[in-house]
C-alpha cells in the first residue's frame, strides 16, 4: 500500500467543516481533519499504487464542492 497526505485549501466562502465531511466519506480516505495554517484540511489517503492515489486526489478530492486547491505529499518511508 502507498500512503499520502493531501493538504486542502477550501474555496472562499465555503464551510470547511462540510467540505471535510464530504471528503471523509470518500473511498481511499483514511482520515480528514481541520488544521490551522495556510491549508484548512489535511487528508490521509492510501491505495494499492500511485494510479489509485492519483484517482482519489483528481477524481474525488479535487471534484469535491468547496475544494480550492490541493498539495499532495506521498509518504516514502
Amino acid at each position: 500500500m502507498i500512503m499520502a497526505y493531501v493538504l486542502v485549501e477550501g474555496a472562499a466562502g465555503k464551510n470547511v467543516k462540510n467540505v471535510r465531511d464530504q471528503i471523509r466519506n470518500t473511498k481511499g480516505v483514511v482520515s480528514a481533519e481541520l488544521v490551522t495554517g495556510p491549508y484548512d484540511i489535511i487528508v490521509q489517503i492510501q491505495g494499492k499504487d500511485m494510479g489509485e492515489l492519483t484517482k482519489v486526489v483528481t477524481d474525488k478530492i479535487l471534484s469535491t464542492k468547496g475544494v480550492g486547491k490541493t498539495i499532495t505529499l506521498v509518504v516514502i518511508s
